[in-house]
């Protein structure tokens, strides 16, 4: 709240330099804005759901359900949410912003309307009260809460802070999952950069999970080969060992030589034939054959 305040007076302050009022803005250093948000609490939607079958009747069912699976600001947008704004055939509704109202473009968004969200929007339009235009009607700060924890003890759901806002920022994650994020930021009502620093502030545990899930379908299949594609493991036959001198001159340098590297440095980090071959001649932890064979494996190399 102090740096909203701060905000408004660099403003004002700033408008004043510009108009030659005064000559310096006193707030200018001042900190202002918004700080990032540093809670990332995440409604599942088994955790909603369970919320939803707990509600005592249609309305609360559709106001966690507009909370959640909607996303708007509760209870500046919410209270102004009619039946005129519920495109029934197309799946869309039409949210009235009175925040941004003032920039133009911005007046309302339209949002897309779940299969759940219908599910829920039809009940509560059979059962209004002939004229009641009013999604939801149901209002109130401080006796809003009392309700609300009886409906978590019910549904077995730990509560969450800010109520409303936790269930907006779960919307938009669970969008962002699935849609282009310039496609939920205008769904949602502000820009990616407000997106990141305050919704979008954490993974869900949903995102890890789905992909370790993924990874495991995708090894699965490997994993559990029929028996009959298998070719039987059979004990290769004993052979005798070469020695030390002759494997190591006469099968793994030129064998690198065709590749232009050896694995004297690593699989990551490939060793030049050149300088491999200076070090393995150079080498006296073993004895090399005599100096023909050592010049035809290492042709390049001046041997002393």
């Amino acid at each position: 709240m102090i740096r909203t305040h701060c905000g408004n007076v660099k403003t004002i302050l700033a408008e004043a330099v510009r108009r030659k009022v005064i000559d310096a803005n006193p707030f200018g250093a001042e900190p202002a804005g918004a700080m990032p948000s540093k809670y990332s609490r995440y409604v599942t939607p088994d955790e909603i759901e369970r919320v939803i079958n707990a509600c005592p009747d249609d309305e609360w069912r559709l106001l966690f359900g507009l909370a959640r699976y909607a996303g708007p600001c509760i209870p500046s947008e919410l209270h102004l949410l009619t039946w005129g704004d519920v495109d029934f055939d197309r799946g869309r509704l039409t949210v009235s912003s009175p925040k941004t109202e003032r920039c133009k473009g911005h007046e309302h968004r339209v949002v897309p309307i779940t299969p759940r969200l219908m599910e829920l929007l039809q009940p509560r339009f059979d059962t209004c009260p002939r004229g009641e235009h009013r999604l939801v009607t149901i209002n109130g700060k401080g006796t809003l809460i009392r309700p609300v924890r009886r409906i978590w003890a019910r549904a077995g759901v730990g509560p969450w802070q800010h109520l409303w806002q936790t269930l907006r920022a779960s919307c938009e994650k669970e969008w962002a999952m699935t849609f282009p994020q310039y496609t939920v930021s205008k769904c949602i009502g502000h820009s990616i950069t407000t997106s990141g620093r305050h919704d979008m502030n954490a993974v869900p545990d949903e995102i890890f999970d789905r992909a370790s899930g993924v990874r495991c379908e995708q090894l699965q299949p490997q994993q559990k080969a029929p028996e009959a594609s298998r070719s039987p493991i059979r004990p290769s036959p004993t052979r005798a060992r070469p020695t030390l001198a002759r494997s190591a001159a006469c099968e793994s340098i030129p064998q690198a030589a065709d590749r232009r590297s050896n694995g004297a440095g690593g699989n990551r980090t490939p060793v030049p034939i050149q300088s491999a071959s200076r070090f393995y001649v150079r080498s006296r932890s073993f004895d090399l054959d005599p100096p023909e064979l050592r010049a035809a494996a290492f042709p390049r190399v001046m041997i002393t």
